[in-house]
């Protein structure tokens, strides 16, 4: 599968998700990806699992070994700020299938 076709399913995955973020609306404590405490809503927390269950059934797939959520957290981090954030998500996800988190280049 090409990179922007697996783009593209990885930002219909994520457009389902963040249609139920009013489904969850409280607040979570986590350790982020550089290892501090943070409180972050409940919905970020549960879309970037539905992003790191999507990337690992892929790299299952593909024999390869599962990414962790510290994984997600480090390439959703890359997508904050950006304009079109889902589609740089979705795109750095996809990458994922394929990539360890260390080879991506952002830009």
């Amino acid at each position: 599968m090409k990179l922007i076709d697996l783009k593209d399913q990885m930002l219909k995955i994520l457009s389902t998700a963040q249609k139920e973020r009013d489904q969850r609306r409280g607040q979570v404590t986590i350790t982020n990806a550089w290892n501090q405490t943070e409180d972050i809503p409940e919905w970020a927390l549960y879309e970037m699992n539905v992003m790191k269950n999507t990337v690992n059934s892929i790299r299952e797939s593909k024999q390869l070994p599962p990414i962790t959520l510290t994984d997600i957290m480090r390439v959703e981090s890359g997508a904050c700020g950006h304009c079109d954030y889902s589609s740089k998500f979705a795109l750095y996800c996809a990458e994922l299938t394929f990539k360890s988190e260390k080879e991506i280049q952002y830009p």
